[in-house]
C-alpha cells in the first residue's frame, strides 16, 4: 500500500470517516475511505451500464428515423471511440440539422425546447 504524506482531506470527510470507524462499521480510516472509493467505482459502472442499456434499446427499436434518439442514447455515443456509436450520433445530428435547415421544428415552443435541453444535460451528467 502506498503511503501518502501530503494528503489533505476536508474536515467533513475526516469527521465522517472517523464516525464510521467509531461506530464499528469499519476497522480503520483506510477501510472507510476504501469503501468510499468502491462506492464511486460502483456508481461509475452503473452509469456506464445505463448508457450501454440506452444504446442497446435504441438499436433494438430498429430505428427507421435517425432523429429518433433520446438524450440518454446520445450520451452513450458522446466522446466514444467506437465507430458504430459515432456513426449513430453523426446520423442523428445530420438528420436534425437537415430538419432545422428546412425550417422544420420551429413549432417547438420555448418551454418544450428548454425541457429538451434539460433532458440532454441530465443524460450527459454523471450519476451520483
Amino acid at each position: 500500500m502506498t503511503k501518502l504524506h501530503d494528503v489533505t482531506l476536508s474536515d467533513e470527510a475526516v469527521r465522517f470517516a472517523a464516525a464510521q470507524v467509531a461506530s464499528g462499521r469499519f476497522r480503520s480510516m483506510d477501510d472507510a475511505l476504501e469503501a468510499g472509493l468502491e462506492a464511486l467505482r460502483e456508481n461509475d459502472a452503473r452509469a456506464a451500464g445505463s448508457l450501454e442499456t440506452a444504446l442497446a434499446q435504441y438499436r433494438a427499436r430498429e430505428h427507421a428515423d435517425t432523429r429518433d434518439l433520446t438524450a440518454a442514447e446520445a450520451s452513450a455515443c458522446l466522446n466514444s471511440a467506437d465507430p458504430d456509436r459515432r456513426k449513430v450520433l453523426r446520423e442523428h445530428l445530420s438528420a436534425v440539422f437537415s430538419e432545422m435547415e428546412a425550417g422544420r421544428g420551429e413549432d417547438m415552443d420555448d418551454e418544450a425546447f428548454a425541457s429538451f435541453l434539460d433532458d440532454c444535460v441530465e443524460a450527459a451528467e454523471p450519476r451520483g
